[in-house]
């Protein structure tokens, strides 16, 4: 027996690549057609709720999954607040932090007490990110000379608003390419380089890897699968960000080991559940 997986094509080459995973492990796989949040999904061609189903596919679709009270077991790894800086930032050993020190404010607070920041963090710029694993805006360096700038490009561009929890801290030196690896049970099952240049290879140095499975071996763990993004800097690796593994791009990991350690876990979770 092995757990359904539950895909939607919402990127063809991340799509066929998971899709050629599940064929190689004769995993059951169902395809989803959903393109936006305002399109129906058909209940009916999908599997139930008391199935053993793993969710693989976009934010949109794994938030629209839940909005039809389709909820599974496992269903999306890591889909939860979890991923919130609030709630792993304090488990973490500080060390391995990329962004330590750091402050969580609103925006709204990070826009009217600017010189108060610009202080605490005593530098040519801020990094800023939003405190959800969900990303509201990406990741960035807001200059000092171009503040008001940079604000109002962030609000025009994205769903930011005044509520909207951020994280604030120093500009760090790391090298173009990061690493992202899959972490499922405890265990670093397989990683990938990546860059903004969208360049991607299997190979990381294994500093990183050993860092991603300090993570892994901590009591606290986002999820029983869940996806740890690792750059290097001068004093060593440091972790960028834990995130999902259900709604994660996965570039050039080893997906067939990822679907085997996933279908492994994934039944004896639903197995100590329903039987």
């Amino acid at each position: 027996m092995k757990p359904t997986w539950l895909i939607h094509n919402y990127a063809q080459d991340e799509f066929d690549k998971i899709k050629t995973a599940l064929e190689i492990t004769e995993t059951p796989f169902q395809e989803v057609v959903y393109k936006n949040i305002m399109d129906a999904i058909d209940t009916s061609a999908i599997p139930k709720s008391d199935e053993c189903v793993v969710v693989y596919g976009s934010i949109q679709f794994a938030k629209a999954l839940a909005k039809h009270g389709l909820t599974y077991t496992p269903g999306a790894y890591g889909f939860s607040n979890k991923s919130d800086c609030t709630n792993y930032y304090p488990k973490i050993p500080k060390e391995y932090l990329l962004n330590y020190p750091y402050s969580i404010t609103t925006w709204a607070e990070l826009k009217r007490s600017k010189d108060h920041f610009k202080k605490m963090f005593f530098n040519t710029a801020l990094f800023v990110r939003p405190n959800t694993g969900i990303k509201v805006f990406p990741g960035q360096s807001i200059y000092h000379e171009r503040w008001d700038e940079t604000i109002k490009l962030v609000e025009e561009t994205s769903s930011v608003n005044d509520a909207t929890l951020i994280l604030v801290s120093n500009p760090k030196n790391i090298k173009e390419d990061e690493y992202r690896f899959v972490i499922v049970d405890k265990k670093v099952i397989s990683g990938s380089k990546y860059n903004w240049s969208k360049e991607t290879s299997p190979d990381f140095p294994k500093e990183a890897e050993e860092v991603a499975q300090i993570i892994a071996d901590q009591e606290w763990q986002l999820d029983t699968a869940y996806t740890c993004d690792i750059a290097i800097t001068p004093v060593g690796p440091k972790i960028i960000e834990l995130n999902s593994f259900g709604c994660a791009g996965l570039y050039d990991v080893d997906r067939v080991k990822v679907v085997e350690a996933i279908n492994k876990v994934a039944l004896e979770e639903f197995k100590n559940i329903y039987e």
